[in-house]
């Protein structure tokens, strides 16, 4: 036993690091970029203060969608939690995901919701697969029918958007996924007894059809609102892109950046946004640009809210969220 622990202390050591070495990869490369362009960062120089303003706007929009849903979503799982507490905790999880890697805001919020409201933690991984289902089907929907549109039009569409609908929207089976509660293969009474919790608050999510349509139709404003801060963003250095595509820009990359691989996926979601964006006539370097700017214009709405939120949270609950997370993860 004292073996296993040993290695399994070494493998989250080797994942830490890798971690930490992919960001400075990324980040790096993504630096080199800037510094052999940089003369187009005089782009930066036409953002009026009234666009920063609307894209502050929109990501507060943003985020409390994103807190109506898992209230909604917390409710299927047995807990009864306000909007604007869901508000305040979808901060501070927005917050840990921005601060460390993997699914840190998952696991502030199971800490959260086992003290306030009792949910096991065992509940937790069907609150997150769920919205992760929720999300990857919405977005599925979303770009493949952005795509018929632009199909009909006579224009072409890549095969890669094709492909990242396709296999986006199939993760719906999920939902219709019946596994025995009672029969499981093992002696573990424990082990058990977490699968059963696990699969009996998953049922309850494809036995509440008109809670899940709510949470779909949550999803589908935040994707809508997300393409739009994305528009405000490219417009506000002079870079003309159709709506359409912005929200099919950051509905892609929502799917292909489902999990933290590194704190904010800083980085990745940047790449994600430049290549895309390379297929809607927008070149990298300036869509870079633009990615960091909605970055920033998201660090400087989300982080003080969410170390309010924080404050407020730990006073409520005397827990230290943070701390909680730690333990949690070992």
């Amino acid at each position: 036993m004292v073996a296993e622990k040993g290695v399994s202390k070494t493998k989250s050591g080797r994942w830490h690091y890798f971690r930490w070495i992919l960001l400075a990869i990324i980040v790096g490369s993504l630096a080199g970029n800037v510094y052999f362009h940089r003369h187009e960062f005089a782009s930066l120089r036409s953002i009026d203060m009234m666009s920063l303003f609307i894209l502050a706007i929109l990501i507060i929009v943003f985020n409390y969608l994103g807190a109506i849903r898992f209230s909604l979503i917390y409710y299927l799982a047995g807990a009864k939690v306000g909007t604007l507490e869901s508000f305040a905790l979808s901060l501070v999880a927005t917050m840990a995901n921005i601060l460390f890697p993997g699914q840190a805001g998952g696991i502030v919020r199971a800490a959260y919701l086992k003290r306030m409201h009792g949910v096991t933690y065992s509940k937790v991984p069907a609150i997150l697969l769920g919205n992760i289902v929720v999300t990857l089907f919405v977005g599925g929907v979303v770009v493949s029918c952005a795509n018929t549109f632009v199909a009909l039009r006579g224009a072409g569409v890549p095969p890669i958007l094709w492909a990242i609908s396709g296999c986006a929207s199939a993760s719906i089976i999920l939902f219709w996924i019946r596994l025995p509660r009672d029969k499981f293969p093992f002696r573990s009474e424990r082990l058990t007894n977490i699968l059963r919790l696990f699969f009996s608050a998953w049922e309850k999510f494809m036995e509440e059809k008109s809670k899940l349509a709510l949470i779909c139709i949550c999803q589908l404003l935040s994707f809508f609102v997300s393409g739009v801060s994305a528009w405000v963003a490219y417009r506000a250095l002079g870079i003309h892109i159709a709506l359409v595509s912005a929200v099919v820009l950051m509905v892609t990359t929502a799917l292909l950046s489902p999990i933290n691989i590194v704190p904010g996926n800083l980085g990745v979601s940047e790449i994600i946004i430049a290549y895309f964006s390379t297929l809607f006539g927008v070149s990298f370097t300036y869509a870079v640009i633009a990615a960091l700017v909605m970055r920033v214009a998201t660090y400087m709405i989300t982080l003080p809210l969410g170390l309010i939120c924080y404050l407020f949270l730990s006073q409520k609950t005397d827990l230290n969220l943070f701390q909680k997370r730690r333990k949690i993860s070992q």
